[in-house]
């Protein structure tokens, strides 16, 4: 026995070790046996995220402090479930390299670099060997070499809760990926590789952090393409890190040491002082005691987090992503792995597992896109996942096809059009594909499911168990993917005989079929009107919305609930929406536009689409006499912007203005903004050498949607103010010829009826929660908001502001919430009141007196209702009353008191629109709502256990100071 293991230890190191120089520091890597390759595995690319670097950024690793290094074997995965403690490690964060022999710098090869799935939760580098891809490259005349690489997973690659967004340390998983990323640009050229020539592509999860990335423009300082299989940025349902707080707080209660700390603003220190299987058993428990299957998704990170600063499908409709050409495509079944084979599922329990599946978390989803769900994927096992197999049921419980089909499309086959649609249209050089191919290592009822395709891609099928047609279908898979990775076009014509793949084009919207048998071009247009709703719903989804003069559209409100209520009431109503231009395109700025006539063009638009209600309104039922205009927000900025022209009577007869006046935006003139006018020139892509002139319209209008797109995006990163493009004075001629505060004291506004409220705590939801809010801070924060540009706030001003706000919690918002600061910095409550009352409160309280000493008909209201969809420090928040007008709050996470609200206010709203009066009689019983006038200055308290009436004198003294200095606050 001695004697045969001296043999083999010779035998196995007779060939010489493969070695690379890396800094100091030798690579020992070993030969891949009889496929002339060589491996060099479990390299850091980072520091060990252990002690004060765990929960932190990756910090990347630039030399290794050893002159040699065992480079042999892939290193241990990071901590995960499911796998003992000695099969893996906190210190994980290691890659791999795959090389053809004899590869070197003189000749650099292209690179694949791999990403793992495993729902953000479980997988490793070492499960995926990408010696037969690299084997393949080199036998059809293109090689390549192949990385992968390790990610942390679960709360310790996505924290979770407010803390960790205050300290910046979301997506610490997708940083990993990014940091693997430097670490191949820094260093693969010491293995031959060619860092401009990277493609990275992965599966799953791996698929959607690889569509992340391209969130990113500067992705492409690391990457020339990509590949997803099976996956998209919004694949996963995303929040706000704060939304799964509950998760965060099972991980620290489960993490012994840390217990007393779990549910506070502090839980960092203690994680990070304890050991690796402390932090191993909170790991454990969090997945126990999660509502969720994927407790640890992706989070928004804000617009300075740089990983995802929106839900993508925001940033899609934005143009917002890497211009660089990829392949993305599904599997044929993709929603039957994983869906619970002892559930019935009846079409009450359907809803209730898409609900906890895809809406676990306010804002959940209506119950009418619930029931549209069940229409559109009938109950019909011939219509079900797997696809393709009758009236087949292999034993399942009832419904279960019909739910693999919708679980598929809404995570998988919705995302991957949607994305490959919208990067097509922006001019992105794609490729789609659907994999159809049977194999044996599944199983009849799960079809062609999620990950079926990845033995096909790295050539591991059994050729001894496989059909010759998919042994073939194989060898073609990695020649396509080979292909793409070196030339950018999966139709070199090396390798294997295989079938032309058109481009994916607006004008052909077509995918490649890959099958053994029949591998064809295919139209993407399966489930059509299915997939078409779930990209008309994506709020709902978690995956939309907007404001601000900067983001919004009109597929976002879905007014068929205030529709049902005006007929069951017995006032019909229709409703229209529109959408407007936004950002420099809506609102341009600067000395150029004004002169060319060409500002507040988004109020034009608005007015535009007014003008079009009154020419073709009466097709479709509606009476254009009796037009009542409303909006919230940037909307209702809009829409009292245009009381600012009597016109308006022509077009509107009523109005309702939320939380909005057209005095809340900071006014300048077109002029005053000219650096953030110039900004967008200077980013647009062959414009440059005009900004800073009066002549740049001409190149902005010649340029592509794609280069517009890249100055718009450049013009809010360098801008000084969170709203760069806001409504411009244009003089006597224009839609705001003045400052609104001046036009409302000449009475120079149109004298309609209108409703106009503001919600308790309009500053919540806009401030920042990661900064000091000293006397000096809150000075500064108000003139840098409030006054971007000369002339700046007086000091005296900003001083007897702080004497009007004083530093006491309870004076504070949210309102009503005494000395609880939530863990919020000291001062937040103090300039959330400041802020509120400048922007919204004090300007609907101005514009409602003035108009009503004018003789104009007016309501006023204040909505107090907290409602589950909002955290507690925000209090009654900017846009929290959305839901209860559009009647889609959730009955089974709201209180009686709450949706009876929703019905009393539509019944309000309806009322107003139909008879300009709230208080018709009909629908709801609700409390008389009073006119608003100078003997009776009153507001509706709108809230579902107490709506009264109440004066409108709250906070009196702070926005009499306030409307006294209106121009100091440049309104």
């Amino acid at each position: 026995m001695l004697i045969v293991i001296s043999v083999l230890c010779y035998a196995l190191f007779a060939v010489a070790a493969p070695e690379v120089q890396l800094g100091k520091t030798k690579l020992i890597g070993r030969d891949v046996t009889g496929l002339q390759q060589d491996f060099f595995g479990g390299i850091p690319f980072a520091e060990p995220p252990l002690g004060a670097l765990r929960l932190q950024r990756p910090v990347l690793k630039t030399d290794i402090d050893a002159d040699e290094f065992d480079a042999r074997n892939f290193g241990l995965p990071c901590l995960q479930q499911n796998l003992d403690t000695d099969e893996m490690s906190e210190d994980c964060l290691t890659i791999n390299v795959f090389r053809p022999k004899g590869a070197s710098s003189e000749d650099p090869l292209p690179v694949m670099f791999w990403t793992y799935g495993g729902g953000f939760s479980a997988g490793g580098s070492s499960s995926f060997n990408g010696s037969n891809i690299v084997a393949q490259s080199v036998t059809r005349g293109t090689p390549i070499i192949y990385v992968n690489y390790n990610y942390r997973l679960g709360p310790l690659g996505f924290p979770q809760g407010q803390e960790a967004d205050n300290r910046g340390q979301l997506n610490l998983g997708v940083r990993d990926v990014l940091t693997a990323l430097e670490w191949v640009q820094q260093n693969i050229g010491l293995f031959g590789g060619d860092k401009t020539k990277v493609t990275i592509f992965g599966e799953s999860a791996g698929a959607m952090l690889t569509n992340m990335v391209l969130l990113n423009a500067s992705i492409s300082n690391f990457a020339r393409a990509a590949i997803s299989e099976s996956g998209s940025a919004s694949s996963p349902v995303i929040y706000n890190a704060s939304t799964r707080e509950i998760n965060w707080e099972y991980f620290v209660a489960g993490t012994p040491g840390c217990e007393s700390v779990a549910g506070t603003q502090n839980t960092f220190d203690c994680l990070q002082a304890a050991n690796s299987s402390a932090i191993y058993q909170g790991f454990v428990e969090a997945y126990e005691l999660a509502i969720e299957d994927v407790a640890f998704y992706p989070v928004l990170d804000g617009p300075s987090g740089a990983i995802l600063p929106d839900l993508p499908t925001r940033l899609w409709v934005k143009g917002q992503f890497a211009t660089i050409p990829f392949i993305s495509g599904t599997n044929l079944d993709e929603g039957t792995l994983g869906l619970s084979t002892t559930t019935n599922f009846t079409d009450e329990n359907i809803k209730n597992y898409i609900q906890t599946t895809y809406s676990a978390f306010p804002p959940y989803l209506s119950d009418t896109i619930l029931d549209r769900l069940l229409e559109l994927y009938p109950d019909d096992p011939s219509l079900g996942s797997p696809y393709g197999t009758g009236n087949e049921t292999f034993g399942l419980p009832v419904g279960w096809k019909r739910v693999a089909s919708m679980t598929g499309d809404l995570t998988f086959d919705a995302q991957r059009r949607t994305w490959t649609q919208t990067a097509a249209q922006a001019g992105v050089k794609a490729y789609g594909y659907q994999f159809t191919q049977n194999s044996s290592m599944g199983s009849a009822e799960l079809g062609i499911h999620h990950a079926a395709e990845i033995d096909f891609v790295y050539g591991q099928l059994n050729s001894s168990s496989e059909p010759a047609s998919s042994i073939l279908l194989s060898e073609m898979m990695v020649d396509y993917w080979v292909s793409f990775a070196t030339s950018l076009d999966p139709n070199d014509g090396l390798g294997t005989s295989r079938p032309f793949w058109p481009q994916y084009t607006p004008e052909n919207e077509v995918l490649l079929q890959l099958n053994g048998d029949n591998t064809t071009v295919i139209p993407d247009d399966y489930r059509k009107e299915a997939i078409e709703f779930l990209w008309d719903n994506a709020d709902a989804f978690h995956r939309t919305y907007g404001g601000g003069f900067f983001a919004g559209a009109s597929s976002s409100f879905n007014g068929s609930n205030l529709v049902a209520q005006s007929v069951t009431r017995g006032t019909p109503i229709i409703y229209v929406n529109h959408n407007y231009r936004i950002g420099p395109l809506g609102f341009p700025q600067g000395q150029e536009a004004n002169d060319r006539g060409q500002l507040n063009l988004g109020v034009r638009d608005q007015l535009a689409a007014l003008e079009w209600v009154q020419e073709n309104i009466g097709l479709f039922g509606g009476d254009k006499t009796k037009v009542t205009i409303f909006g919230e927000s940037a909307g209702a900025m809009l829409t009292n912007l245009l009381f600012l022209n009597a016109s308006v009577s022509n077009l509107a007869r009523a109005a309702i203005f939320e939380s909005g006046s057209v005095s809340s935006p900071v006014t300048y003139n077109a002029s005053t903004r000219e650096s953030a006018w110039q900004n967008f020139v200077a980013g647009t892509p062959g414009c440059e050498s005009v900004a800073g002139m009066q002549n740049t319209f001409d190149c902005l209008q010649a340029a592509n949607s794609s280069a517009i797109y890249e100055g718009f995006v450049e013009a809010y990163a360098l801008a000084i103010e969170g709203f760069p493009f806001d409504p411009a004075l244009d003089g006597p001629s224009g839609l705001l010829p003045d400052l609104p505060s001046r036009l409302w004291e000449k009475g120079e506004f149109a004298t309609l009826p209108f409703i106009s409220g503001t919600n308790l705590d309009e500053g919540t939801r806009f401030l920042p929660t990661n900064r000091s809010y000293t006397d000096e801070d809150i000075k500064d924060y108000m003139a840098a908001t409030y006054s971007p540009f000369p002339p700046t706030i007086p000091d005296a001003i900003l001083e007897r502001l702080l004497e009007l706000y004083p530093d006491d919690p309870s004076l504070g918002s949210p309102y009503g919430t005494e000395n609880e600061m939530f863990g919020l910095p000291s001062g937040f409550k103090r300039v959330a009141a400041m802020g509120g009352d400048v922007t919204f409160d004090a300007q609907r309280r101005i514009w409602t007196q003035t108009a009503v000493q004018a003789g104009v008909k007016a309501y006023g209201y204040q909505f107090t209702q907290n409602s589950s969809l909002y955290l507690s420090e925000w209090g009654v928040p900017h846009g929290s009353e959305i839901p209860f007008i559009y009647g889609t709050l959730n009955s089974s996470a709201e209180s009686e008191s709450s949706i009876l609200l929703g019905e009393m206010m539509v019944d309000y709203w309806v009322s107003f629109a139909t008879s300009l009066d709230p208080n018709d009689g009909l629908g709801t019983s609700r409390p008389f709502w009073p006119q608003y006038t100078p003997e009776n200055e009153v507001l509706l308290q709108l809230h579902g256990d107490n709506t009264t009436v109440i004066p409108d004198d709250y906070r009196k003294e702070q926005i009499d100071f306030i409307k006294d200095n209106a121009e100091v606050f440049s309104r």
